[in-house]
């Protein structure tokens, strides 16, 4: 019994340190485009894990992840359980992401320079923070497989969110605000990781 038990443990152990490797993609930005931001025809509401989620626009995008984060027990893990900052244009490039370093805590992220490759307001209007809610199982598993330096192209929906407590969760709807993070709530519809 301690024998598997041991066997378990390393195994664990095992895939906790293959998903804090990152992928290596070299120098050269790795997703050129921003976001892309659509109107929605009608605002809907629904519900999803005793949330009520109100779809505000939709979203179509190839990013970087640049760090990630899993939650288990804040009041959004129920529905969102995986925060992923991500980049886009010279926020993809791995020359600027060597001397920028990333933390994610309590849904909220931080950046630190070693030495100054972007501007402050180049780092805020090329990256952003998501939190996932995936549709589906599928896309569940995919989202809790990321590492940093993965590129995803996805499709979704911006929404903003209020749970069964009352609860409420407000997603960003501007593509150009530098003066603040992009702190984005994203129904996921389509995702793919490469």
């Amino acid at each position: 019994m301690v024998k598997y038990l041991v066997i378990f443990v390393f195994m664990m152990m095992g895939y906790v340190v293959w998903t804090e490797i990152p992928i290596d993609r070299g120098p050269g930005v790795t997703a050129e485009n921003n976001p892309t931001l659509s109107e929605t025809k009608t605002n809907d509401n629904f519900e999803f894990k005793e949330a009520n989620l109100t779809t505000l626009k939709s979203v179509s995008a190839q990013v970087r992840v640049l760090e990630r984060k899993r939650y288990f027990f804040d009041n959004m893990s129920a529905f969102s359980s995986t925060d992923v900052l991500v980049g886009w244009g010279a926020m993809s490039d791995q020359r600027n992401l060597e001397f920028l370093h990333f933390g994610l805590s309590n849904r909220d992220w931080n950046h630190k320079l070693t030495r100054l490759p972007l501007s402050v307001d180049e780092i805020k209007a090329q990256s952003a923070l998501w939190h996932l809610i995936p549709s589906t199982p599928e896309i569940k598993k995919r989202i809790h497989s990321l590492r940093k330096g993965h590129i995803i192209t996805m499709e979704g929906l911006l929404v903003n969110v209020i749970d069964k407590d009352g609860l409420r969760w407000e997603t960003s709807t501007e593509l150009d605000d530098t003066k603040n993070p992009r702190n984005e709530i994203i129904w996921i519809t389509s995702f793919q990781v490469k």
